[in-house]
This record gives structure tokens, sequence and C-alpha cells, in this order.
């Protein structure tokens, strides 16, 4: 089983990412900011309705140069569903170089100007190029410096209003069996952690017997639907075949299990809570379930959405 020597310092990190995610919208909701084209731009009726693409940078940044064209494709691309948040650094800048960039990429996002440096406090600037994702629920998902496939892919994810609109998805399960959850019909998807239920027992004693419950309920579920379709999504943090394999073990799971090795189902369906079941019909969501104290009054939803 994997040690969990180091845990206490790093689970914390898990709640982090919406932290810091709250503090940088709570600085773009608390003014007006007037973008460079002279439009005035409030983010107030943005946040909690729309995703969010951040990204940081100067005209005199090489590989900000290097990575305009495809920062003016994924705004063509996802502009309509994805809030873009441009932000020129505004050190060492002037008004023609600017204007010079804008029109060379011909690009056509709003732009702002940091002059005062507060939004690259706020979203943690560590250097630009610096891309930042920001899901509709106010989490932190990407920061990075590459425009790269991984930038891609979780744009693509985020920007999905319904499961029918993601991107396939791969788990990992055994000797590197891939697993796509992209089908049709309907489908129950349980999420959770392998240590959910013994690393929380002392420290947070009801959410590990929500974990318990929940894993329980859906073994139970599983069987009542045999020709649903069922997979257990466990998070990859400390997280390895070992411990997936002596996790269904432990509970006697005999639906699909496999790990989210690339965050991008917990990203795609907005997972921020274990354990979380997600019943999917045609393509859209039609119930998420937190809590399973009551497994009697959950079969009674379930049935009524089935």
């Amino acid at each position: 089983m994997t040690s969990f020597k180091y845990i206490p310092l790093l689970l914390p990190l898990l709640y982090t990412g919406k932290l810091y995610a709250s503090e940088a919208l709570e600085v773009l909701k608390s003014k007006n900011y007037t973008a460079v084209s002279g439009e005035l731009l409030s983010y107030a009726d943005v946040v909690g309705e729309s995703p969010m693409y951040v990204k940081f940078w100067a005209t005199w940044c090489v590989p900000c140069m290097q990575q305009m064209p495809h920062f003016q494709h994924a705004y063509e691309e996802y502009g309509d569903k994805v809030k873009f948040v441009s932000i020129n650094l505004g050190v060492n800048e002037t008004p023609d170089a600017l204007a010079e960039v804008i029109d060379r990429f011909e690009l056509t996002m709003p732009i702002l100007q940091d002059n005062s440096g507060e939004l690259a406090q706020a979203f943690g600037l560590m250097g630009t190029p610096w891309h930042i994702l920001v899901t509709r629920d106010g989490r932190i998902v990407h920061k990075g410096h590459d425009a790269d496939a991984t930038l891609d892919k979780r744009l693509a994810l985020v920007s999905a209003r319904q499961p029918s609109e993601l991107p396939a998805i791969t788990l990992v399960d055994g000797e590197q069996q891939n697993l796509d959850i992209q089908k049709q019909g309907t489908q129950m998807l349980y999420f959770t952690a392998t240590w959910c239920d013994w690393y929380l027992k002392d420290s947070r004693p009801e959410q590990s017997q929500n974990c318990i419950a929940g894993q329980q309920f859906f073994n139970q579920l599983s069987e009542a639907y045999p020709t649903v379709h069922s997979l257990g999504i466990v998070s990859r943090l400390w997280t390895g075949q070992t411990d997936l394999n002596e996790y269904r073990e432990k509970f006697a799971a005999k639906h699909p299990l496999a790990i989210d090795t690339s965050l991008d189902a917990a990203i795609g369906y907005g997972i921020n809570q274990m354990p979380t079941l997600v019943i999917i019909k045609e393509g859209k969501e039609v119930l998420r379930i937190n809590s399973f104290a009551s497994p009697d009054k959950l079969l009674q939803q379930i049935q009524d959405v089935m």
C-alpha cells in the first residue's frame, strides 16, 4: 500500500487551488477594467457563470510572441464558452509596442494592461507566458508556461457544458488498459479515492463513513442496473495499481474501476468532493449525489431519472 508519511502536509493542497482562484477572482470582481481598446470590462457577471482562461504576456517576451497564434486560435474556438482574460504585464511596455503586437497577430480578444501589478499578484505570476484555467466554480485546474497538448485538453474540458461535449477521457486499469468513458445511453460514474475510507477515519470521520457508504451503495446500484454502464473512477493522488487492486478486493467491487491518471475526468466532470456519483443520460447529467447516508431515498431519486 502507498506510503502516506507526507500526507499531513500534502492533503491541504487538495483545497489550495480553489482558495487561490477565489482570491484572484475577487480581485477581478472588485472593480471594472478598461481594456487597451478603451472598452469597459466587468467580470463580476462572469465569475461563477463561465470558465476563464487567463494569460499573462509581454511584448518583449520571445515565447509569448511564439505562442500568440495559439492564443488567438484558442479564442476563436472557445471564446463563446470561456471568458478569455488577456493580460499584458505592463512592465517596460510602450503603446506602440502593444499596438504592433495586436496588429501583427490580429488579436481580437479584450486585452488588459496590469500596470499596478495587482492581477499578477492575485494570480501568482511566475513569469511570462503564464496560462491559468479556472472552472465555473472558481477552481484553478491549470497553471503553466507552455501552450501544449495538456493546456489544449484542459481548455476543452473546462469549456464543456455537458458530458456530451467533453473530449474523450482515458482512464487506466491494469497494464495501461485504456477505458473510454464516452458512451451513449445511461452511465453511472462514481468518483472516489482509494484512501478516502481509512486515511480520513480519525481526522474526518463523517467523510470517511460517507466514502464507505458511497462505495457500498454503488456496488448495490451497479448490481441493480446490470445493463447500465457503471464505472468507479479513483483519484490518482497517492494511488497506483496495487492500491486500486486492494481497494477493489476490500469492497468486493464487481463493477469496473480505473484510475484518473491525468485528472481529466475530475476536471471534465467538475469533481471537487469525494465521493460523488454522477448519472448521465444521453450525454446530459441528470443527477449528482455527494451524500450516501440514506440509501433508500437515493434509490428512489435514481429510479426517477432512469
